[in-house]
């Protein structure tokens, strides 16, 4: 059974390295991580974006994962602690991250589905 934990994200940094510069940001700061092409482009709580041409979004996924980040589809990975509400549109579900809605996959709409109602057990 897999729980979401969101308190192990305080105080925990991740190292994002852009072209020419090295910096850490929180993890709980962290709505999403979207992925074009070679580039994984993080997006903060405060709008901001960075870009890391360092690190494969894949990368990202596995280091992630335990801290309750989820892979909604091809391209985006998500703090679940950041999720305010989630729909159907069109037999398509949709999640709401931090004012951002986004497409989740059909493979891994039934899979989300699974670990939100073991989170709610």
């Amino acid at each position: 059974m897999v729980i979401m934990d969101f308190s192990r994200q305080s105080g925990k940094k991740i190292l994002i390295v852009e072209k020419t510069k090295r910096s850490y940001v929180n993890m709980e700061d962290i709505t999403h991580i979207s992925c074009d092409r070679y580039v994984s482009i993080i997006h903060l709580v405060d709008g901001t974006k960075k870009d890391s041409t360092a690190q494969q979004f894949n990368e990202f996924e596995k280091k992630l994962e335990k801290y309750g980040f989820w892979r909604l589809n091809r391209k985006t990975l998500a703090n679940g602690k950041h999720f305010s509400e989630d729909q159907t549109v069109n037999r398509k579900k949709h999640i709401m991250v931090y004012n951002t809605d986004i497409l989740v996959s059909r493979r891994k709409s039934s899979q989300l589905e699974n670990k939100l109602k073991e989170c709610d057990e």
